[in-house]
């Protein structure tokens, strides 16, 4: 799952948008027993870390390792990230 800000007339709003809405959209489908888009492509999930009140001492250490295995393993599958804050509300 994961939030998005949508612009709306008065300002903006949150819309969630769940796994199946992504699935929906890449039009993924079961192909010899694995998850695939429509072009294929094997489909992976990786959930994002990051939602902290008060971030860690290491947290750009975090942070540089996750950008990483993305870089990683987008070179390979579709990535579907799924965050750890899904309301889309601010965390303080």
């Amino acid at each position: 799952m994961s939030a998005e800000r949508v612009k709306t007339g008065n300002g903006y709003s949150v819309k969630v948008v769940t796994v199946r809405d992504t699935l929906l959209k890449l039009r993924a489908r079961c192909k010899r027993g694995k998850l695939v888009d429509a072009t294929g492509k094997e489909i992976s999930f990786y959930r994002l870390e990051g939602c902290w009140g008060y971030p860690p001492p290491d947290y750009q250490e975090v942070m540089e390792r996750q950008r990483k295995e993305l870089e990683a393993l987008k070179q390979k599958y579709t990535v579907i990230t799924i965050t750890c804050n899904a309301s889309g509300r601010q965390i303080y």
